[in-house]
Formats: C-alpha cells, sequence, structure tokens
C-alpha cells in the first residue's frame, strides 16, 4: 500500500510541475522586452501579446506566459505573416501551468455581448488552408462576466496540434462555446487533451466534413445547452466527463461519426426534464463502450439508425449501425488493455543541455549529429534545440546513458540519419514537440519510448522484446513497422504511399482517434498481432486503390467509428481483407453505406479471436418450414455464428443431410450455409445442417414438407390452368335465400349471424389412389388467431329436402339448400364426416394449412373422386378467405400425394411396382430364402399357400421400407413334399412365385 501511495502522489506531483525553459531556448516571454506584459490582471496586455504573436508567424515559435493574470480587452489572434502561405500556423501559446498563468477578458468588453454573432478571445484562424502545428498549453482563459457573445478558444490546428493542460470559465456561466472547432472546413486532425470547459451554452462544438478530432481527459460543466455537439466531423473521445443539466452530446448528420469509450455523463437532477444524455440523429454514427450515465431518462436516444438507442442507464457497448464481420468472431469491439501515456519528470532546466550553444549544433541545416551524440554520450538527462532553427543529422544517433527527455522546442531536425534508441538508465525515454524528427526513430531497447507532439519520419523497432511505444499528438510521415511490443497511440495521423503505413508484426497496436492521408494499406497486422482502431477518418487520395485499407493474416483486429472520404474519388475498393487458416476473404465497398463524401462507412468491424473464455459450439439457425410441389427445388438457408474459438476458421464448415424422410434427396452444394435441395419422392422431410468449429458441433433442422401434386378450386390437373369440376362459395344465415358464388372472398363467420364456406375439389386428374393431403387458403384473418371447424360431405344420393347434391352449383347454392347443413345453423352430422380444427400457422409460408389423418382417409374413400369441404367457425366474428375469383392468385388449394406402385424412393421407375428375387430352397436344411424390393414404403403381406392355396405361413403383415432389398428366410421343414407359392401383396400391386419341396 505504502508503494502505490508513494507512486500517486509522485505522478500527481508531475502532473503540477511549472513548465519553464532554459534561457537558450529562446522562447518568447511576452513579459520581457520588447513586448512587457504585465501579467498583474490590472493593466490590459492586449497590444503586448497580440505583438509578440504577430511577431513570429508560421515559425514554429513558443509564446511563453510566465505566470500571472493577463488581462485583454479584445481577441487574441493568431499572427498572419506577410502572405496567406504563412498565416494562423506553426505557432504555440504557452502558459507556464493551467492554474498559475490566467488569461482573463475584461467584464462587459467590447464586441462579445452579441449571442448569435460571438467573438473569440483566442483565434487560431480560418482555413481552408491547412494550419499545422498549432497548440494552446498550460493555461487558464477567464471569459469574465457580461461576456454573453463570448468563445472562449476558436481552435483550429492541422496533421498535428494540441490543446493541452488548459482550462476555459465563463465567471458568470454566460457565453457562446467554450472551445469552438466547427468554424473552419480543415479543422484536424489534433488532440484536446486534460482540458475543463466550464459554464457556457455549449461546451465544446466541433464540425466541418474533414479530418478529426480526438478527445482525452475532457471535463464539460454546467452548460445551458449542451456539452458537446458534433455537426458532421469524425470524434473520438476518451475519459470525457460531462457534468449538468443539459443533454451531454448531441451527434448529428450525414458525415458525423462520434465514437465514445470510458466516460462518464452525470445529471445534476435541478431539473425535470433531464432527456436521453445522448442524442444521435440525421443519420451520425455512434459507437459507445463503458459509459456510465447517472440522472438522465436514458442513455441514448438513437431514434433514425438500427441501433434504437439505449433506455437503460450505464452502456457497455453500443453501435448505431451494423456490426460487419467477415469471419467467426465475437459480437464486441477487441477492448485491448489501455495503458496512460507516461509522464517524465520535467527537472531542473539549469541541467538541460542545448545543443545549440553548449555543443556547437547550428540552427542553419549544418550538420548536428556529432554535437548531439557527443551531448548524449557525455552524460545529458534532458536535450533542447531552439524554436524556430533547422538541423540536420547526416547519420544515426544513438540515444543511450542518461537520456530522458529530448524535447525539440518546436525545431525541426532533417537529414539521412536516425535516431537509435538503446538500454539506458532510465525506464522511460521520452521525444517531445518537433516540427520534425529526421528520418525516424529505431526502438532498439527494452526500454519505454513516448513520442508526443512531433512531425516523425517513421518508425521501427528490433525483431523482438523492444519496449511499450506510447503516441500521443504524432503526424507519422513515413513507414512504422512494429515488431511483438505494445503500442498505445493517441491522435495519430499517417501520410506515407509507398506501402503499409503500419506493419504491425505480432504486436498489441491500440489507436485512439486515427486520420490517414494519401496511402494505400493502412494498416498490415500479421504474425498474431492484434489491432484496435477507436475513431478513424480515411482520407483517399487520387492514385488507384491497389490493396485493402486494412490487412489481418492470421491476426486480431477491430475497428470502431471509421469514416471514409474520397474528395478526388478512386474510394478504396476493399476495406478489409481477413485471413484465417481455411480462407481469405475481402469486406468490399460495393457492400457498404455511404457518406456524403465520397466514401465507406464503417461503424464497426470485428474479426479476431477470443482469448478467454470456454470454447461454445456454433450457433446454427436452420430456414424456417417450407412447402415444395414435384418437381421444384428448394432453397436451404441457414444463419451459424462461432465465437471464433476453437480451431479459428474464418467460416465454420457446415454439411447438409436428411435425418429424416422416405425418399432419395439431392443437394447443390452440401457443404455451403447456402444451398438448393431437389426430392425424389413425396413426404415430410427433416434436413439437419452441422457445423463444426473443429472441437464443437452445432445443429438445426430445416422441414420441408413435399407434395406431389397442388390443386385448386379453379384447376384440378396442377398445371394453374382452369380446368375440373371443383368450386368455392359462401352461405349465411343472414340471407337464406342470398347466392355469393361470385365474390372474391367467403366470409366465414360465428356467433349470431353464422356464415359457412363450401369448397369443392375435382381429384380425378390425380394418376394414382390419394397417400396424404392438406388444405390451404390465403385468409384475412383476425388477430387472435381464430379456430375453424373442417368437414367433409359424405357421398349420398341425397342430402334431405331441398338441398343441393355433391355437384352443388357455386351460382345457387345458399343457406337454405347447403348440403350437409341445417336450419338451426349445426353441421349435419349424418351427412359428414369431422375432419379436425385449423388454426393459423405462424409460418407465413403455411398460413392457413390444414393436414389431417381424417381428410386423408375421407380423400381416399371418395368413389367419386369429388371432395366437398366445409369450413365452420364457432367464435364471434368474421373471416375472409380468397377464392378463385381471383384468378390463378392463391385459390383455395388442396395439396395431394398419390400412390404410384412403379415410382421408387429413389425416383426411378419399377415396374410392377416391386422386384422379387429367384426362390431358393436348401435341400439339406429344408430352408427356403428369398428377396424382396418395393418401391415405396407400403404395408404388405407376405403368404406361403400350397398347391389348393391353403396358407401355410404368414411371413410378414406390415409396414416395409420403400426402395430397399430385403431378405426372407423361413424354415419349411414342417410342410410336405409339394408344389407352394410365395404370395406378395402390396397397396397398389400383387405377385407371386413358385417353388418345390421334397421332404
Amino acid at each position: 500500500m505504502l508503494k502505490i501511495f508513494v507512486i500517486l502522489c509522485l505522478w500527481s506531483g508531475l502532473w503540477a510541475e511549472d513548465v519553464v525553459f532554459p534561457m537558450l531556448a529562446k522562447i518568447i516571454n511576452v513579459k520581457e522586452e520588447p513586448y512587457l506584459a504585465k501579467g498583474d490582471g490590472k493593466t490590459d496586455d492586449t497590444k503586448a501579446i497580440q505583438q509578440a504573436l504577430n511577431d513570429h508567424p508560421n515559425g514554429d515559435y513558443i509564446i511563453y506566459l510566465p505566470q500571472g493574470t493577463y488581462l485583454i480587452s479584445n481577441t487574441l489572434s493568431w499572427p498572419t505573416g506577410k502572405d496567406t502561405s504563412e498565416a494562423y500556423r506553426r505557432t504555440i501559446l504557452q502558459g507556464q501551468h493551467k492554474l498559475k498563468t490566467v488569461i482573463k477578458l475584461k467584464d462587459g468588453a467590447t464586441g462579445f455581448d452579441n449571442p448569435e454573432i460571438p467573438k473569440a478571445m483566442l483565434y487560431t484562424g480560418l482555413g481552408p488552408a491547412p494550419r499545422f502545428r498549432n497548440a494552446v498549453r498550460d493555461l487558464t482563459l477567464l471569459t469574465g462576466k457580461n461576456n454573453p457573445g463570448v468563445i472562449g478558444l476558436r481552435f483550429n490546428a492541422a496533421v498535428q496540434g494540441t490543446v493541452h493542460n488548459v482550462n476555459v470559465k465563463s465567471e458568470d456561466g454566460h457565453g457562446a462555446i467554450g472551445i469552438d472547432m466547427s468554424f473552419a472546413p480543415y479543422i484536424g486532425p489534433l488532440l484536446v487533451k486534460h482540458v475543463e470547459v466550464e459554464g457556457f451554452d455549449k461546451g465544446i462544438f466541433t464540425g466541418s466534413p474533414y479530418n478529426g478530432m480526438t478527445l482525452e481527459h475532457v471535463i464539460l460543466k454546467n452548460q445551458k445547452e449542451v456539452g458537446l455537439l458534433n455537426i458532421g466531423q469524425v470524434v473520438t473521445a476518451r475519459g470525457l466527463t460531462v457534468r449538468g443539466n443539459v443533454p451531454a452530446i448531441q451527434n448529428y448528420g450525414g458525415t458525423a461519426s462520434l465514437t465514445l469509450i470510458n466516460s462518464k455523463l452525470e445529471h445534476d437532477r435541478s431539473t425535470k426534464e433531464r432527456g436521453p444524455a445522448i442524442l444521435n440523429a440525421q443519420g451520425a454514427v455512434l459507437f459507445a463502450r463503458r459509459i456510465t450515465v447517472a440522472g438522465y431518462s436514458a442513455s441514448i436516444q438513437d431514434d433514425d439508425s438500427p441501433g434504437g438507442g439505449v433506455k437503460q442507464l450505464d452502456v457497455g457497448e453500443y453501435g448505431s449501425h451494423s456490426i460487419y464481420s467477415l469471419c467467426s468472431s465475437p459480437n464486441s469491439s477487441l477492448n485491448l488493455p489501455v495503458s496512460e501515456t507516461p509522464l517524465v519528470y520535467w527537472g531542473y532546466v539549469g541541467n538541460w543541455v542545448a545543443i545549440s550553444g553548449d555543443y556547437g549544433g547550428t540552427q542553419d541545416g549544418a550538420d548536428a549529429s556529432d554535437a548531439i551524440q557527443n551531448a548524449i554520450d557525455n552524460g545529458a538527462e534532458t536535450i533542447f534545440f531552439n524554436p524556430g532553427g533547422r538541423y540536420t543529422i547526416t547519420k544515426d544517433v544513438y540515444i543511450r546513458k542518461n537520456v530522458r527527455r529530448i524535447i525539440g522546442v518546436e525545431a525541426r531536425i532533417d537529414g539521412s540519419g536516425k535516431f537509435v534508441l538503446e538500454d539506458g538508465i532510465p525506464p522511460i525515454v521520452i521525444f517531445e514537440r518537433f516540427g520534425s524528427l529526421g528520418s525516424g526513430i529505431f526502438h532498439n531497447s527494452k526500454r519505454r519510448l513516448v513520442i508526443k507532439n512531433s512531425r516523425v519520419r517513421g518508425y521501427e523497432s528490433r525483431e523482438m522484446a523492444a519496449g511499450d511505444l506510447f503516441l500521443e499528438d504524432v503526424s507519422m510521415e513515413g513507414p512504422m513497422r512494429i515488431n511483438y511490443q505494445q503500442v498505445w497511440a493517441r491522435q495519430l495521423h499517417l501520410n506515407w504511399d509507398k506501402g503499409s503505413q503500419i506493419v504491425n508484426h505480432g504486436g498489441d497496436l491500440w489507436v485512439l482517434g486515427l486520420t490517414t492521408t494519401d496511402g494505400q494499406n493502412i494498416i498490415h497486422t500479421r504474425s498474431r498481432g492484434k489491432t484496435e482502431i477507436l475513431g478513424a477518418h480515411v482520407i483517399v487520395g487520387p492514385r488507384a486503390k491497389s490493396r485493402p485499407m486494412f490487412i489481418a493474416d492470421s491476426s486480431d483486429i477491430s475497428i470502431a467509428g471509421l469514416r471514409e472520404s474520397a474528395p478526388k474519388g478512386n474510394a478504396y475498393f476493399s476495406l478489409v481483407q481477413e485471413s484465417r487458416p481455411d480462407q481469405t476473404v475481402s469486406l468490399r465497398s460495393a457492400n457498404m453505406a455511404k457518406n456524403t463524401e465520397g466514401g465507406s462507412i464503417l461503424p464497426l468491424f470485428i474479426g479476431y479471436l477470443p482469448q478467454r473464455g470456454v470454447n461454445q459450439p456454433p450457433q446454427v439457425k436452420a430456414c424456417p418450414a417450407q412447402l415444395l410441389v414435384l418437381p421444384n427445388w428448394a432453397p436451404l438457408t441457414a444463419r451459424v455464428r462461432d465465437d471464433g474459438r476453437g480451431v479459428g476458421y474464418c467460416t465454420v464448415p457446415v454439411i447438409w443431410s436428411k435425418v429424416k424422410g422416405d425418399g432419395r434427396v439431392a443437394f447443390s452444394h452440401q457443404r455451403s450455409q447456402n444451398t438448393w435441395i431437389s426430392f425424389f419422392y413425396p413426404g415430410t422431410y427433416e434436413i439437419e445442417i452441422e457445423a463444426n468449429d473443429g472441437e464443437l458441433k452445432g445443429l438445426d433442422t430445416a422441414k420441408i414438407v413435399v407434395w406431389d401434386r397442388k390443386i385448386s378450386t379453379l384447376d384440378h390437373s396442377g398445371d394453374n390452368v382452369p380446368s375440373g369440376r371443383g368450386a368455392d362459395s359462401w352461405v349465411s344465415s343472414a340471407k337464406p335465400t342470398q347466392n355469393y358464388g361470385k365474390t372474391k372472398a367467403l366470409r366465414l363467420c360465428g356467433g349470431a349471424t353464422p356464415s359457412k364456406a363450401y369448397f369443392r375439389f375435382d381429384l380425378n386428374a390425380l394418376p394414382g389412389p390419394v397417400n396424404d393431403a392438406a388444405l390451404q387458403f390465403k385468409a384475412k384473418a383476425r388477430p387472435d388467431s381464430p379456430t375453424w371447424k373442417v368437414y367433409g360431405l359424405k357421398e349420398q344420393k341425397e342430402y334431405g329436402k331441398g338441398k343441393l347434391n355433391a355437384l352443388w352449383d357455386e351460382n345457387k347454392i345458399n343457406w337454405n339448400n347447403a348440403p350437409g347443413l341445417q336450419q338451426n345453423g349445426e353441421i349435419d352430422i349424418e351427412s359428414t364426416f369431422y375432419l379436425g380444427d385449423l388454426t393459423k400457422n405462424p409460418n407465413p409460408k403455411f398460413g392457413y394449412y390444414f393436414n389431417s389423418r381424417a381428410m386423408t382417409r375421407y380423400l381416399k374413400g371418395l368413389k367419386t373422386k369429388i371432395a366437398t369441404i366445409i369450413l365452420s367457425s364457432e367464435e364471434n366474428g368474421c373471416d375472409e378467405i380468397a377464392t378463385r375469383e381471383l384468378g390463378r392468385t392463391d385459390p383455395p388449394s388442396l395439396y395431394l400425394n398419390y400412390h404410384d406402385p412403379h415410382r421408387s424412393l429413389g425416383g426411378e421407375v419399377v415396374k410392377g411396382g416391386y422386384k422379387m428375387s429367384a426362390i431358393n430352397v436348401d435341400p439339406f436344411k429344408l430352408e427356403v430364402s428369398f428377396k424382396l424390393l418395393v418401391a415405396n414404403p407400403q404395408v404388405v403381406r407376405i403368404e406361403v399357400l400350397n398347391s389348393r392355396e391353403e396358407r401355410m405361413l404368414l411371413l410378414q403383415d406390415a409396414m416395409m421400407e420403400g426402395d430397399v432389398m430385403k431378405p426372407y428366410k423361413f424354415d419349411a421343414r414342417f410342410m410336405p413334399t409339394g408344389n407352394y407359392l410365395i404370395r406378395v401383396q402390396g397397396e397398389g400391386f400383387s405377385g407371386e412365385g413358385r417353388f418345390i419341396l421334397l421332404n
């Protein structure tokens, strides 16, 4: 516990350090000549500070404000320089300490009174040209009182820039915006970190369709309209805290993408109307993870997106849009462990070593390699350069011994040499605040390396056991090669197009806020590496794309909140290519949603194998049950979801097989999730799909009911052409003499005024006897799914006085003359068979479908092959059933299977319906044997008869499988010498064979 306490105190102390510089650093101190700002809180220092800014345009200079309160009465604006190419760029406003350096706007200052035309205290310049390397650091902005139109900071930076360790506070709570980053079209990429905004209508306002912003450890409190407002920008935030009584976050617009993780949104409960913490609308993309919400009515309102929002407080993980995956993966983002960027002790600046001056380095571009190396080897701990200078190294410089900080003070280092980090005494080494950094850095040490607020021309680590790498507000303008190490990057800009911008070889790469320009392949992850991207804006260049945006070779990848912009065309054709042991697959842009900037939207992509937990069987969901009429094919589809464990297949192998059903089946692609199946024999089939992840299996079954024919009241032959003696009509007790034969809907009613529905089917075109049957109707029924009683009309000459016969005329039938119906509305049980109850099947392919053994027996027994089906309802209310008057559109139908003794289960024709082998008699054992095959399943009787046709033996009287040659054998020792025959009798055939017995 003591160790933990000491560490926490040390870090807290580091956080509170004053930022001061040596005399040789040549920073621009506004309290020194010629500017002489007072910083006493009384004197107006506007002109002094503005003059210091104006005198140093576009030079990577630090305008330094020592501790004090600097009173201003007008906007402090970044310098414009001699022309627009120098305007509003490479300027750093630096305080000594965020609590000790204060810039305060006068109360009631002129021009800050109108919220409709707001005015900024600090203004870093308009676009559209990129405003490179601007920064505001370590100070507090107080906007005074009675300045309702004030904006604390209007910040614009590009490629690399930051607002770091800054407080922005309205002293009376009023003001337009705390930090405005919406006023220009090309703001960012940039980093806002350790910032607190108190008061104002809007805490932070982000906008514009290009580049992006990353926020980390930002506090917004007591705003009057909204904490964070984003309209159309790519924003990534971690550790965001919002407190107050208004919506915490509003994310709007078709180009808006907000990625929010590990944040707290707290309503102070001071108002009755609380509403949701986050409002996502107008097609904006939102990814949120580990969000703690308190006091609001809901966490996320998202009415415009498929995600639908989150009503409960606290958010585990939420995406406004669909998750994309190519291979079997979990349903959540990768969620790699995160380490904070280490703080390196600032130290006593009197011990800092200057390259120019102490070691003779020059700022005019002459080679400074030896000067830097000598300073290192002589034991320097902190090495610094001068702002505004350009240094050159022509050979590698080795970072070793005591060095823990190399600070550019915003200088630039060019040349072909690299900085090589080797083993040394400090466990952490930091490079920071460089306008450019030679030819990059080679990480040849187990020590941790921090790179901050710099433009770097490449990074590479040694092949094994390099130390952790931390990148913060970095523009990587060359290749980056990671080898088996951990990397955490916050606000990373990539700009290199001669290969993969980053190759992650077996490492763990975590990126919070990624912006790329002019690349081909952005990140190639291989050798079981892990890459997690949280918030990304890919701005494609004009060159055609020959490689995917991201590649994962047997590695893990997770991408949240990615937006692609293609202002010059040539968007990526493939966003992600993923390889697993069994295959390589690609996520094509043609299948992706697009934004108004011409690129794809990727709300969340997941492609990784879980490292923890127990392997679970694949989850398999086969297609719903289907009806099929021969000789058609049926589609088979399935959804297979796997957790990615097992052996790590991209797509879990599957195989379809028949587990129930009499006939033979054939698959078009038996090992595909989506395939087709054909049948050779009618019946009810269960088709199983098995998914195997290499360790465990998952199963599901699809049911398919296969029929020989589908006839209707319109068509008796099954070819959908009107034919036969079919009919349909309905009769009503409300109008007993009324005929309804020409109506397009039959009304089936129960209650006080019942009505019945009549259907006649002509079975005479059926090639054989009925073997099975099912009814189907298209109906508009009540929501409560009523039950209908089904009856079959018996074959009788008469059905009572005044009643029509079995060939009733649909244009004459009415309540009074309908056969099988009594005058009191009851079905006549003497002239009908009760066939069963019909209720709606929830599967839409079946709907109002009825199948019963009683109906099959009824249809089998019809001598005339004319069937009348009567429907009756005993429930209140009415249903409507489509009739044949609608033509070929869903007339009342009857599915039929018929018995064909010549048809086998495999579809082949078996002449006579059976095959019987020769009869063999063993003369020694007196055993008789033979084999028998029947074409299709049926009850078969087998008898042994003597010459007088007297039964000697009954071998079988039972159901027999079809299309299978079955052997038979019996003992004939009890039978006398003579002539015998074996008689075989099936449902549609009969046959016999003879033999002689000598006993």
